[in-house]
């Protein structure tokens, strides 16, 4: 007779986590894993991890611009970290420009653990307010823009192999 509250809970539980992701998704204006970009153009003031002025100047002379928004301690934004690196050795050369930007004040140590483990030599740099309009709650998270800021893409939720970021790069580089 146990069995019968028990299930029932079970059937509970997840029916609110059911009815909970459907209204996380409910309000986007695409598929999950996409989300709107801003409208105007990137302009952003920040430092990167050498502790140099980083503003939107970097993004001149590229045709495309991968905005990466990870931190430290998610398993998928630091899994995708190599791959990412791949990318950009890859297609540096056919303008492509990789910048990773995490927020997590205090972890300065462990990013750089990751950056090494990773292999890391795109560009990382510390969040600030000028990002907030690419903040949806989830990491990873990247935006593709181009070498004046425009914004080229949707927001991309989660994170990916490299064939899946080489088949986006490809599509926009041509």
């Amino acid at each position: 007779m146990k069995k019968i509250p028990v299930l029932a809970a079970l059937l509970a539980v997840l029916a609110l986590t059911l009815a909970l992701s459907r209204a996380v998704w409910q309000d986007r204006d695409s598929a999950p894993g996409a989300a709107p970009a801003p409208a105007s153009a990137l302009r952003f003031k920040t430092v990167d991890r050498a502790g140099n002025t980083a503003d939107e100047s970097l993004l001149a002379g590229h045709s495309l611009v991968i905005l990466n928004f990870w931190e430290p301690w998610c398993p998928p934004c630091v899994g995708e970290m190599p791959e990412l690196e791949k990318l950009y050795e890859a297609y540096k050369d056919r303008g492509l420009l990789i910048l990773g930007v995490y927020s997590e004040e205090g972890m300065e140590d462990k990013v750089d653990e990751v950056l090494a483990d990773a292999g890391t030599s795109y560009p990382i740099l510390r969040s600030c307010k000028d990002f907030d309009a690419f903040a949806t709650g989830y990491v990873p998270t990247t935006v593709f823009v181009d070498g004046e800021g425009n914004i080229l893409s949707e927001l991309l939720v989660g994170s990916r192999d490299y064939a899946g970021w080489e088949e986006l790069v490809l599509s926009v580089l041509k």
